[in-house]
């Protein structure tokens, strides 16, 4: 999969989500755990609510 994102591309948490069911889904049949995955988009702090930054 490739994608040419501008650099003001946003990701909607919806999205981002998306992403990480994608990757842990391409994970699992390679039995790699433990695995993280994190999601940024072009502003570069996670998109995720729970990893915001104050």
């Amino acid at each position: 999969m490739s994608a040419t994102l501008s650099p003001a591309a946003t990701l909607s948490l919806q999205e981002a989500n998306l992403i990480v069911k994608a990757a842990l889904a391409e994970a699992r049949p390679l039995e790699l755990a433990p695995i993280a995955v994190a999601v940024l988009d072009a502003a570069g702090p996670p998109a995720h609510p729970a990893f915001a930054t104050v």
